[in-house]
């Protein structure tokens, strides 16, 4: 493991390494971040898959996000902002790999991506050449082995299968575990076309998550997936405050580029106006709540 960035976020320190491992040094008694360390970003809205839970409601005629506008929003952030990249379907995209490039050479940003495991074939070859993303997370679909390596024949570090708390079974997420080694296990937005659908394996996932902490291969999870599964229940105190990252707009904010708008969290209806607001003032005025 290897140190990938090191830097000072108000008053407390921020280490990334290569393998995604973040680790936070306090130097007195309460955390009071500067800037976002992470922005989860929306770059389009357009997508072929038309899933029934999406809550972007992405679909097949939607808009790309205006990605000049974006980088100017953007540059104000100093080096090692985590740029969690995502849509709709982000490898529709026509600008992705300039903005890629922009992020990680010109920004020195960390940028990472999420598709659906549906679209892997859809990779321009650039982004593997030049490295351009640090970490993908590939929303699994039911494959039976690992896709990159199986389209492109290269072992791509860091990967991991997102997988949703009631759209896939305790199964399906084992199954995802076995084949990349790694899982982010999302919890269930009732939110956009989610409202609608009714997520079938919720119950089972939720009461009986605890099976999978014997598997082997490493389980991460989102907040909402915290909160829906119980997860600070099993573990003590002093692991909960070391391992637990921070509530939604703590540490992280949303950015949706398509309608150039901040807010706390994907599922958040309050948005401000990024023409209103730089990005930094906007996350200064999250209220933060565990920190």
């Amino acid at each position: 493991m290897e140190k990938l960035i090191e830097y000072v976020n108000g008053n407390y320190t921020v280490t990334i390494f290569d393998n995604g491992t973040k680790v936070r040094v306090l130097l007195n008694n309460k955390f009071l971040p500067a800037f976002p360390e992470s922005i989860d970003l929306k770059i389009t809205n357009k997508c072929d898959l038309e899933c029934k839970y999406c809550h972007e409601k992405s679909h097949k005629k939607g808009k790309h996000g205006n990605l000049l506008i974006t980088k100017n929003i953007l540059k104000e952030l100093p080096e090692g902002i985590e740029i969690a990249i995502g849509g709709g379907n982000p490898l529709e995209h026509p600008g992705l790999c300039e903005f890629l490039d922009w992020c990680k050479n010109e920004k020195k940003f960390i940028p990472n991506m999420t598709i659906n495991g549906k679209h892997v074939k859809m990779f321009p070859n650039r982004i593997f050449e030049e490295n351009l993303i640090y970490g993908l997370g590939i929303s699994y679909t039911g494959e039976k082995e690992n896709l990159i390596k199986k389209y492109y024949n290269i072992e791509y570090p860091n990967i991991v299968s997102h997988v949703i708390i009631g759209v896939h079974s305790l199964e399906e997420m084992k199954q995802a575990l076995d084949i990349y080694g790694a899982i982010l296990i999302l919890g269930y937005k009732n939110f956009g076309r989610g409202e609608e659908f009714i997520p079938k394996y919720y119950d089972d996932c939720v009461n009986n998550l605890w099976k999978l902490f014997a598997e082997k291969g490493i389980l991460s999870f989102d907040n909402l997936s915290i909160e829906q599964c119980n997860i600070k229940s099993f573990l003590s105190n002093s692991d909960w405050d070391e391992f637990y990252m921070g509530d939604d707009g703590n540490f992280t904010m949303y950015y949706d580029a398509v309608e150039q708008k901040y807010a706390k969290s994907s599922t958040c209806t309050e948005r401000v106006d990024s023409s209103k607001m730089g990005i930094i003032d906007f996350f200064s005025n999250i209220e933060k709540t565990n920190n």
